[in-house]
């Protein structure tokens, strides 16, 4: 059972891009083009709880072996809607 999510890849439903989780709390987003410039944000981890943050948007994630789910808020609604992310890499 994956344990931490550094060195991964993640995919979350309804958005383009790929966020690679770094070590040490750093991250990388791949759009493949969708977007004309992300910039990375940063992410942290307590056991299976996941927070992640990009400029525009937070997610709050429960890590459950290949797949994570909780919410992400738009930071400029404030309206929070259910999340799910899976692992790519």
């Amino acid at each position: 059972m994956l344990t931490s999510i550094a060195g991964t890849k993640w995919r979350f439903d309804g958005n383009p891009y790929i966020i690679e989780f770094l070590p040490g709390g750093a991250m990388t987003l791949d759009d493949y083009g969708a977007i004309d410039h992300v910039p990375p944000g940063n992410w942290t981890q307590s056991g299976q709880h996941v927070t992640i943050h990009i400029p525009f948007m937070t997610y709050e994630m429960t890590l459950a072996g290949d797949s994570m789910s909780g919410t992400q808020q738009i930071l400029k609604s404030k309206e929070k809607k259910p999340a799910k992310g899976r692992r790519v890499r």
